[in-house]
């Protein structure tokens, strides 16, 4: 079960930390290519946009808790997961109570990330408790590996998308050569062949 555990997690880490990444940098042009045509206006994917960054950010959180989960099933524990989606429910609910007026729709979705962010970690920790093998210290290294991997694919698509975001079809370069392009950068960044072929 550790081994099992710790790989999916590699994997989950591998593929969903970067497209989040991803997802955040080029959600203006994503928002654009998609919508922005008839009555969804520029200033439509201007508010668009930040949501849609925001709802990234959760990404890796909600897809490692979908195996956090099952871990527990695994082991016999079924309520565990059910108190832990009731403290998400009720952070989920109270910040976003509190946010709406602050942020309108953006504090929502705030709270929403912030929920199930709290969510994988108290998974997480318990997990690590429970279940000798399944704690995330072994996966430091891996998560770091990650982050850098990822860091300079986001400098890159960054640069990229300020170079050509002035251009007409701009978010069709974006979404057919930026991202092409991020992940090319990612999958050669130093260390992260090896952590592919460890998954």
């Amino acid at each position: 079960l550790a081994h099992d555990y710790q790989r999916g997690v590699r994997l989950i880490l591998l593929l969903h930390v970067p497209a989040a990444a991803g997802l955040a940098v080029l959600s203006t042009p994503i928002i654009r290519l998609l919508y922005e045509r008839g009555k969804f206006t520029a200033d439509n994917t201007a508010i668009m946009a930040p949501l849609l960054a925001w709802f990234a950010i959760g990404m890796p959180f909600f897809a490692v808790t979908s195996l956090m989960i099952r871990a527990f099933y695994a082991s016999k524990d079924t309520v565990t997961p059910v108190k832990f989606a009731t403290v998400s429910f009720v952070s989920n609910v109270s910040l976003g109570w509190w946010l709406k007026d602050l942020l309108g729709a953006r504090g929502l979705v705030i709270a929403s990330t912030v929920a199930v962010v709290v969510q994988a970690v108290l998974l997480q920790r318990r997990l690590g408790v429970a279940i000798p093998g399944l704690g995330f210290g072994g996966l430091w290294s891996t998560l770091g590996k990650i982050i850098l991997g990822t860091l300079a694919m986001v400098a890159v698509v960054e640069a990229g998308w300020y170079l050509v975001r002035e251009i007409y079809g701009a978010e069709v370069i974006a979404v057919v050569g930026l991202i092409p392009l991020g992940a090319a950068v990612y999958a050669a960044s130093e260390g992260l062949s090896t952590l592919v072929l460890d998954c």
